[in-house]
C-alpha cells in the first residue's frame, strides 16, 4: 500500500511537471511571437510600401543607380514592369523589351551619381487574395486553378 502511495506522488509530480513544462513553452512561443512582431515594426530597413493600383501621395524611397539597373536586370525574372521618369523624358521598360534594349538603356542614361525615388505598385488582375496585417496578400487558389490570383508590379523610378 506504501509502494502505491508513493506510486501515485511520483505519477502527480510528473503530471505537474509536464503541465509546467508546457506552459513554460507556451509562454516562450507567445514571447518569440510578440518580439518577432516588435522588430518587424522597429526595423529600419523594412521601407518599402505597396499601393494598391494607384500611385497615392508618398514618393518612396530614395535609391541609387545601382538599384534601378539590379531592378532591369531582374524584370525578367520577377515578371515586373519598370518606368523611369527622368528629367529628359520617361522611358517604359518591360520583360519583353529585351537584354539590349535595357543593356543601351543603362549606358546612355543611367550614369552613377543619379537618385532616384522608387515607388512599387502592385495591381490585382485576378484571384481572390487574403490581406495580411502587414499588407501582403496571400493567393487563394480554387482547387486546381492554378491561374488563380495573378498581380502586376509596376516599378516606378523618378529622378531627383
Amino acid at each position: 500500500m506504501e509502494n502505491a502511495a508513493d506510486a501515485l506522488k511520483m505519477a502527480f509530480a510528473m503530471f505537474v511537471f509536464i503541465v509546467a513544462l508546457t506552459m513554460a513553452l507556451s509562454l516562450i512561443g507567445k514571447a518569440k511571437n510578440t518580439s518577432d512582431t516588435v522588430l518587424l515594426y522597429s526595423d529600419k530597413t523594412i521601407y518599402q510600401t505597396f499601393t494598391d493600383g494607384n500611385l497615392g501621395t508618398e514618393e518612396g524611397r530614395i535609391v541609387g543607380t545601382e538599384t534601378v539597373i539590379s531592378t532591369l536586370y531582374k524584370m525578367s525574372d520577377e515578371q515586373i514592369n519598370v518606368t523611369i521618369k527622368g528629367k529628359t523624358g520617361t522611358v517604359s521598360l518591360t520583360s519583353t523589351s529585351g537584354n539590349d534594349a535595357i543593356k543601351t538603356y543603362i549606358n546612355n542614361n543611367l550614369t552613377t551619381g543619379k537618385k532616384f525615388t522608387e515607388q512599387v505598385v502592385r495591381v490585382t488582375t485576378s484571384g481572390s487574395y487574403l490581406k495580411a496585417r502587414n499588407g501582403t496578400k496571400i493567393k487563394i487558389a480554387d482547387d486546381g486553378d492554378t491561374s488563380a490570383g495573378n498581380t502586376t508590379t509596376y516599378v516606378i523610378y523618378k529622378e531627383i
